[in-house]
């Protein structure tokens, strides 16, 4: 945790991650910080967690399961984190209230770099293979 005003840092925290260079992308809302943790090998993710840290209670982890690793974007105002899944071309969709999956949404082939349009609550991925944008209209879609 870094103090801006003081530009110092203030304290710590350990992930539980065994390639913390694949952590990207994490997520901060309310005073929490959300980590995406792929489960498996560097290359070869099998699944993931949400790593959730609150610094000020100096709680967590707490793992919520998903459908692989990558990076992150929370829409604060549906409470939900979405994560998107390079290998295998999703995105999953968390709610931060129960901490469970909602679905997981089909997008372009390796996923990134997830962003919220807060007037309209859809996300965005960044599809590197497909060389393509998605759109996750969160209402609407289906798991």
């Amino acid at each position: 945790m870094i103090d801006t005003a003081h530009k110092v840092v203030t304290s710590k925290f350990r992930i539980g991650n065994e390639y913390p260079e694949v952590s990207r992308g994490f997520a901060v809302i309310t005073g929490r910080l959300y980590v995406p943790i792929p489960i498996g090998g560097e290359f070869d993710w099998t699944g993931g967690k949400v790593d959730v840290i609150d610094p000020s209670t100096d709680t967590g982890p707490y793992p919520v399961e998903f459908d692989g690793g990558g990076d992150s974007a929370i829409d604060p105002a549906r409470q939900s984190l979405y994560i998107t899944n390079f290998r295998g071309g999703t995105a999953s969709e968390i709610n931060l209230e129960t901490m469970e999956l909602v679905r997981t949404h089909r997008v372009g082939d390796a996923p990134r770099s997830p962003v919220v349009d807060p007037g309209t609550h859809n996300v965005y991925t960044s599809d590197g293979h497909s060389r393509s944008i998605s759109e996750i209209e969160p209402e609407t879609s289906c798991r």
